[in-house]
């Protein structure tokens, strides 16, 4: 509590001496205001805890990862196809994963997230371009850059909220046949753990 008490003196001492006019004594309600300032932020210090023994292992606190591409090149996918060219980044922890999919070894509440570049597809079909983030198979959030003949060219990020159990997977797939960049900057898919439920 000290420690916080004493940077505000300071502050209070400083900006007496600031200017060369003499200040009148601090009146007895000036120290009962600095005290309940002190004693309303206690709270916020409390919950302010230090990270238990096992949330320091390797450095991490909670489950997290992200898969990047692998591929150097455009590749058009067909529609229904999970994307499997991704691999392991360096954050990566409490997770399982295996041919582009995610596993989640503990329950709880997740952010997920994925960003996917589209390529120039004219020559494709009226509806291309569209790429799901999917949990166990189910789409959970959609990526397009557009509609019909202006569904083309550029990188599109989502992510949200939702509870995981032990086991659900992860992943990417085709909605609409599409022509995208699996590469590691244009192209990945992560997550990691906010909460218990």
């Amino acid at each position: 509590m000290r420690k916080v008490v004493l940077p505000l003196l300071m502050l209070a001492i400083l900006a007496a001496t600031a200017d060369a006019k003499p200040r009148p004594k601090v009146a007895p309600q000036s120290k009962l205001a600095v005290r309940s300032l002190s004693i309303s932020m206690a709270p916020a210090l409390k919950s302010a805890r230090r990270p238990r023994k096992n949330e320091k292992k390797n450095g991490l606190l909670k489950p997290l990862a992200q898969l990047s591409g692998t591929l150097s090149e455009a590749r058009i996918f067909t529609a229904d196809t999970r994307l499997s060219d991704l691999e392991n980044d360096e954050a990566f922890k409490g997770f399982k994963s295996e041919q582009g999919l995610l596993e989640v070894k503990q329950r709880g509440a997740y952010y997920i997230y994925a960003q996917v570049f589209f390529e120039i597809y004219q020559d494709g079909p009226e509806y291309h371009n569209r790429v799901a983030i999917t949990v166990n198979g189910q789409p959970f959030a959609l990526m397009q850059t557009g509609l019909g003949n202006k569904a083309d060219y550029g990188s599109v990020y989502t992510g949200g909220v939702i509870r995981l159990k032990k086991g659900d997977k992860i992943g990417l797939k085709t909605v609409y046949e599409s022509r995208l960049w699996l590469s590691a900057k244009h192209t990945f898919l992560g997550a990691y753990k906010i909460g218990r439920y």
